[in-house]
């Protein structure tokens, strides 16, 4: 179970739909979320809680939150369904796994991906705070509209500035910068 690490996911209430859209109903969940729930996206999370979304101001993948609070959040919103009954992906569910490291390992999340994963595998180039030279080199996006091309601006879901530590959260669920070299050096 997560509340084994995260007590605060003891527990938890899923969001009832109602023919009333000013109508919110409640219901506590009657399955208990596991770990293999919120690592293949069955624990009933929304895609981001919402200080991780784009619309909320500093949100966004990396903005937003410190792991372990993202995972009180998380724990205090209404689920969409009841844990392990359907699929939806979920950012959340991912970055609550990480939390779980974070409480068992007794290590921040970035801490302990570059001491076993980043590091063992010569992984140089990734981060989660890009330095402005490694900002020079990254891949501009570009959306096909009728005119051709358009240059859009790289993320939207990413928190700028990208290399703030201040402002930006390491996140298991996404916000990890790299290289073609060092994702080659991953696979």
């Amino acid at each position: 179970p997560v509340s084994k690490y995260l007590p605060e996911f003891k527990t938890l209430w899923i969001e009832k739909k109602t023919n009333d859209p000013n109508v919110r109903t409640l219901v506590k969940a009657k399955n208990t979320l596991t770990i293999r729930m919120v690592m293949n996206h069955t624990g009933g999370f929304p895609f981001e809680i919402s200080p991780k979304r784009p619309s909320i101001k500093g949100g966004g993948w990396s903005g937003g939150a410190p792991l372990r609070q993202t995972a009180m959040i998380a724990a205090t919103s209404p689920l969409l369904f009841e844990p392990g009954t359907k699929v939806a992906y979920s950012n959340t569910g991912i970055d609550i796994g990480a939390a779980i490291v974070e409480v068992v390992t007794g290590k921040y999340w970035e801490d302990f991906l570059q001491e076993r994963v980043l590091t063992p595998l010569g992984m140089k180039s990734s981060t989660f705070w890009p330095t402005d030279k490694q900002l020079a080199t990254q891949v501009e996006m570009y959306h096909l509209t009728d005119k051709g091309p358009q240059y859009r601006s790289f993320n939207g879901m990413q928190q700028r500035p990208y290399n703030d530590r201040s402002r930006v959260f390491a996140s298991a669920g996404a916000g990890l910068w790299t290289t073609a070299k060092d994702q080659l050096k991953f696979y």
